[in-house]
């Protein structure tokens, strides 16, 4: 099913025209969420669908809103999803050990694990002929709960740590192995920290332990969608590690 985003904003500035124009006060603006489907142009633009997701939480979540506000916000909706697009272009994806667990970095990593995820899906699609092509759309699609997450900030610490490590090593010359010991810790449920890494400090390592305490349940048992995107995850690595193998022996 296609995200119809013109029609859409349409249908919802004309609502909330006429509830203006029948309303003798000010009354509160539609709070039901617009859940895209995941699978919503998800293999044409899921920056965008991303996006126009979260833009559309962040409208509906304020409910002090008068009408002729969430008109206004409507309307110059498209305008602002185009400048946060235009945004993370200027966001570098290399990660960067030393932000790995820290509070403060936490939403840059965040970003850097969305768009560097985007990267990989951007080289696999270019290769499609050539490599499991059956699989792609499924993984783009299992994968988009997660994106989201990132780009909201919303992914529980602990998994941040162990994606943004097995991400990390992805991006590393000849790393894959520590890509896919990073990836088992990550679906066990344990924390996977960068390995051979000095710069990610014992303090760090030490205080997410405080806080995360004994759970070690695995991750991949959390709940279904968790599941999909962890295994998604492994078929990201299997991918760098043909397209590498591939990219080098053309070199």
């Amino acid at each position: 099913m296609d995200l119809d985003l013109a029609s859409i904003l349409k249908g919802e500035i004309s609502k909330k025209k006429k509830e203006l124009a029948n309303s003798k006060g000010v009354q509160p603006p539609c709070t039901e969420k617009f859940q895209p489907h995941e699978s919503a142009n998800i293999d044409e633009t899921p920056r965008q669908v991303e996006q126009e997701s979260t833009d559309e939480e962040n409208l509906s979540d304020n409910q002090n809103d008068d009408i002729r506000t969430t008109i206004s916000k409507l309307e110059n909706r498209p305008e602002r999803i185009q400048e946060a697009i235009a945004q993370d272009k200027t966001i570098s994806v290399i990660i960067d050990p030393s932000q790995i667990g820290s509070t403060e970095g936490k939403p840059l990593l965040s970003m850097k694990c969305n768009l560097y995820i985007h990267e990989i899906l951007s080289r696999w699609k270019a290769s499609l002929e050539a490599y499991h092509p059956e699989l792609f759309l499924d993984t783009k699609k299992a994968l988009f709960p997660l994106l989201l997450q990132l780009r909201r900030n919303q992914l529980a610490p602990d998994l941040l740590i162990s994606l943004a490590t097995v991400l990390y090593h992805l991006q590393q010359p000849k790393e894959i192995n520590l890509a896919v010991q990073s990836y088992m810790k990550l679906s066990i449920g344990n924390v996977a920290w960068p390995i051979g890494v000095t710069s990610v400090g014992i303090h760090a390592r030490s205080a997410h332990s405080k806080i995360q305490g004994g759970r070690n349940a695995a991750n991949i048992m959390i709940d279904e969608r968790t599941r999909l995107w962890i295994t998604s995850i492994k078929r990201l690595i299997t991918f760098e590690e043909w397209y590498t193998s591939n990219h080098d022996s053309l070199a």
